[in-house]
């Protein structure tokens, strides 16, 4: 017996962020510690999060980084803020940052 396998692929189909709705949680110190609750969004024109640094955040004895998140079409762009202080130390952990997803898994990939 012999199988043959088809793929398709639509190429036709642009990859783009633009209009689509995407989901962002912040997790620290491991993918199973999320920080506060998951923000869905929808991709535009404008700066999707802009942070000002926080001299509190939701870890006792720390501070909450300043950033600018912009998502184009094609790309996320991460920019810190700078900070007040000098000197600063991060703790360390398997995983300190931002997830993504792809809410309505409509973005080809």
């Amino acid at each position: 017996m012999e199988a043959i396998a088809i793929l398709l692929f639509n190429n036709t189909v642009p990859m783009t962020f633009n209009n689509q709705e995407l989901q962002l949680q912040v997790f620290f110190p491991n993918l199973d510690a999320p920080l506060g609750e998951p923000v869905n969004f929808t991709v535009n024109e404008e700066i999707e999060f802009s942070v000002p640094f926080s001299e509190t955040s939701e870890i006792e004895d720390s501070f909450g980084s300043g950033y600018i998140i912009d998502i184009a079409d094609d790309s996320i762009l991460f920019q810190t803020v700078a900070s007040p202080f000098e000197n600063l130390t991060y703790n360390s952990g398997d995983f300190n940052g931002f997830v993504f997803t792809d809410v309505s898994v409509t973005i080809p990939g």
